[in-house]
């Protein structure tokens, strides 16, 4: 994983300490970011799932789609197109796929200016 990836509060899957193959999912640090520089294959990325689509508070509407909904209004829309590939539409932007929690927390930030949070 490329640290240039990442923000500060990003979930990511760090391996733990003095284990070859065991991964725990994270929230990076900046010690976290410095580590990622030196050791990227101690990170990897964390496929965005409906369970992470609902941990960070979206809802699933009737048509499949997930909404997240902030005083009664729709901030943002994804919806699954196949599976592992959601696509994130918020105003009138569409198309664009994502496949990791870290490009959903990053793309929310960019285009709200606040963190995508677990709830």
């Amino acid at each position: 994983m490329k640290a240039n990836e990442l923000r500060i509060g990003n979930w990511v899957q760090k391996r733990e300490f003095l284990t070859e193959s065991k991964f725990v999912e994270i929230t990076v640090t900046s010690k976290d970011f410095a580590a990622c520089i030196v050791q990227p294959k101690d990170y990897k990325r964390i496929r965005l799932t409906e369970e992470w689509l609902y941990r960070f508070g979206f809802e699933r509407t009737k048509e499949g789609v997930f909404k997240l909904f902030k005083d009664n209004k729709t901030i943002c829309t994804v919806q699954e197109w196949d599976f592992g590939k959601f696509e994130y539409s918020q105003l009138t932007i569409h198309g664009i796929y994502i496949y990791y929690v870290h490009h959903l927390q990053n793309l929310y930030f960019e285009l709200t200016n606040q963190e995508l949070t677990l709830i």
